[in-house]
């Protein structure tokens, strides 16, 4: 018995030798060219990608939500060329550091137009990054149709798409995750050299803090933790030079303070910190919600992956394949613990937002095409997963459909169900994995024109309503003429003033200072935001302002007001 297994197993290293397989002890690790993918579909995997981005910020403006805000940091970069210390409308603004403004900085640098079209891009090259590192890391874990599928995958869910057709810092967040926990798989799965890729995952989380702080590295740091214990590998811990790694990362997390200090001191630093540490442990901050706030955004968020998440999860974290069956979900432990630690993270976090979700859409990406990819390689599938694979999509669009049954865009919802439900039927109904594929193929391109019209024509709307941009280019030649002064405004209202008026405008909090500020020039106009024009009647001057131009947004108000120079006179 063994001397068979030792021929066995040295006709295996044979054939490995022959076919170039790497072997691993302790994991099923996949060539990545086991399965090479032309640069024809390489090349197709791009074009897909711009046209969903270019496609989801057609026509766009800035909504009424933070991207007034990063547009007015982003632009006062630019024209102060400073891009330590990012500000808002003259005042250091440090709720996250610099390096998530610089994407959209650089592209206002390079192209010289101050647009939101312009502004966007930036996002949404951003997640073509991440898209493409999204294949590495596919590539790694299951060879190169994998990582195409994952990518493909991860460019067709719905909140990825909602992630990078807006201006935040949170699609440089996502990048920066990325690329560290590439490093991390990467160097593991390295033979030669690991610690080159080991850099990556160190640069990695420097980047992801340089963008929004402290989750920037609690991430990674505890998603390669939960790895180590889960294999029980210790000596990766050495294998990854601790001692020459965090001196790799903090470099440009101290060039950056060293900078920070030289301009403004250490109270701003601390400010971050603080930022990040109230954020994630005070119940009294902003956005502070229960810790099941994302069960139901997951759902919606995740689309159209959602039908088939209680599958992927069954089989990822529930199902123990058979004999020759875990040849690639073997190799899914890593998105595992991504998808778990990244959920339990922000659950636990008091502040919680939709768009805070975004680390998490790679990982269900990859979950994804592994099981897929597993799917089309198994002789039979079971017969609860084939019932459920024929039936879920049905009855997910049939909830949808009944949910939204008095909403304009049933029309769109039904077209992207009968396309998910002709991809799914024609992949189980048809045997060669190549026809597969296309068919694949045919249903991520039928589903992103739909999902961009429904996002254009639903959720755009809703979003926009709450746009400063139209107020703004509404009385442009009275601000080109008059002193303006903004009274008690918002974050968004002092980032929209210095993206439109290329200044920093002057702003009264009390209205005592109002009242002073008018003595000194009665011919001054008023921005007011979310306020009642009848009290500034009541304390400054009866009758003496005037509505000039006024925008209802989705949930607040904005005026310009002037005063009336009869009233000043007498």
């Amino acid at each position: 018995m063994c001397i068979t297994t030792q021929l066995r197993m040295s006709h295996h290293k044979e054939s490995a030798a022959m076919t170039g397989e790497k072997i691993f002890a302790d994991s099923n690790t996949i060539n990545p060219s086991d399965d090479n993918v032309s640069y024809l579909n390489r090349f197709l995997l791009l074009l897909f990608a711009l046209t969903v981005g270019f496609g989801s910020i057609a026509g766009s403006t800035f909504s009424g939500h933070d991207e007034s805000r990063v547009a007015g940091i982003a632009w006062e970069m630019v024209l102060e060329k400073n891009y330590v210390v990012p500000r808002l409308n003259g005042n250091p603004f440090l709720e996250y550091p610099s390096l998530g403004y610089i994407p959209a900085v650089m592209l206002f640098k390079l192209t010289g137009i101050k647009l939101p079209f312009v502004a966007h891009l930036s996002s949404v090259l951003m997640g073509m990054g991440t898209v493409f590192i999204t294949f590495l890391l596919g590539r790694y874990l299951g060879g190169e149709k994998t990582g195409l599928i994952a990518a493909l995958f991860l460019q067709a869910t719905f909140g990825f798409i909602s992630l990078n057709s807006t201006l935040r810092v949170d699609p440089s967040l996502l990048f920066w995750i990325t690329l560290s926990l590439y490093g991390f798989v990467a160097g593991y799965y390295a033979e030669r050299k690991p610690f080159l890729y080991f850099i990556l995952f160190y640069l990695g989380m420097a980047g992801a803090f340089l963008t929004k702080g402290l989750i920037g590295i609690g991430l990674p740091a505890v998603i390669a933790g939960v790895f180590i214990l889960c294999k029980r590998d210790f000596s990766l811990i050495l294998k990854l030079h601790p001692w020459w790694g965090i001196p790799i990362f903090a470099l440009p997390v101290l060039g950056w303070t060293f900078c920070l200090y030289r301009v403004e001191g250490l109270d701003l630093l601390y400010e971050v910190w603080q930022q990040s540490l109230w954020r994630f442990l005070s119940s009294s901050t902003v956005h502070a919600q229960s810790s099941f706030y994302y069960v139901v955004p997951i759902f919606y968020l995740l689309f159209p992956w959602t039908l088939f998440l209680p599958i992927i999860l069954w089989r990822n974290f529930l199902s123990f394949p058979g004999k020759g069956e875990g040849r690639y979900l073997s190799n899914a432990l890593l998105p595992k613990i991504w998808f778990v630690t990244v959920f339990i993270v922000l659950s636990i976090a008091s502040a919680k937002r939709n768009v805070y979700l975004g680390p998490i859409y790679p990982s269900l990406a990859l979950m994804a095409a592994l099981w897929w990819k597993q799917t089309a390689t198994m002789a039979k599938i079971p017969w609860p997963e084939k019932v459920a694979l024929q039936f879920l999509p049905c009855l997910g669009f049939t909830s949808v459909i009944v949910a939204f049954v008095k909403s304009k865009f049933i029309l769109g919802m039904s077209l992207i169900g009968l396309a998910f439900l002709f991809g799914t039927l024609f992949f189980f109904f048809t045997k060669k994995f190549s026809i597969r594929r296309h068919a694949m193929v045919f249903f991520l391109c039928c589903y992103a024109i739909f999902i961009l019209v429904i996002y254009h024509s639903v959720i755009c709307p809703k979003i926009y309503s709450g746009s400063l941009q139209p107020f703004f280019n509404g009385f442009k030649p009275e601000w080109e003429e008059k002193e303006i002064i903004l009274y008690f405004p918002g974050e968004i209202v002092q980032g929209a003033a210095y993206f439109h008026f290329n200044r920093k405008v002057p702003m009264a909090w009390s209205k005592e200072e109002l009242k002073f500020k008018i003595l000194e020039n009665p011919k001054l106009l008023i921005i007011a935001y979310d306020i009642d024009p009848a009290l500034f009647n009541e304390v400054v001057y009866p009758q003496e302002l005037e509505i000039l131009y006024q925008r209802n947004l989705k949930r607040h108000k904005i005026m310009l007001l002037s005063v009336v120079h009869s009233v000043i006179e007498n």
